[in-house]
């Protein structure tokens, strides 16, 4: 698994940079700015849907959030 993310970083940078210089040929380079931009508009959603870590739901002693969580990981637990 850690070879596999590391890999993807790794892949994730040069596929950027591909679509990055495509983006400069065709549009200019301003483009590249406004590309880099577009995920800020996708931090509200990504703060509504994606679930919190286990260490902060612990912390906050949200047991409910906890219980679902763990039941989901494995069934015998709960």
């Amino acid at each position: 698994m850690t070879t596999v993310m590391f890999s993807g970083y790794a892949i994730g940078g040069i596929i950027a940079a591909v679509i990055g210089k495509q983006f400069i040929v065709e549009f200019g380079w301003k483009i590249v700015f406004f590309a880099a931009g577009v995920p800020v508009i996708l931090i509200p959603f990504i703060l509504k849907f994606m679930p919190e870590s286990l260490t902060v739901l612990v912390r906050r002693q949200d047991t409910q959030a906890l219980r679902t969580i763990i039941a989901q990981i494995d069934t015998r637990v709960v």
